[in-house]
């Protein structure tokens, strides 16, 4: 795992809605910055919480 911070778009899938761009290590941790930006403590708390991540497309922004 390289400790690089890239920036990723997560996106909903069904609605099409960009919920915002995050950065991070890998996608899973801009999944765990999204999650804590909703209040949760990471992805994984958000989703035994009750909330689906299945539909959620996270896409890595290339750098120019």
């Amino acid at each position: 795992m390289s400790n690089e911070i890239l920036s990723y778009t997560i996106s909903n899938a069904i609605s099409g809605l960009v919920l915002g761009v995050y950065q991070g290590t890998s996608k899973d941790d801009a999944l765990d910055t999204l999650a804590r930006d909703a209040g949760y403590a990471d992805f994984f708390d958000a989703c035994e919480s009750g909330e689906d991540g299945d539909d959620l497309i996270v896409t890595e922004i290339e750098s120019a």
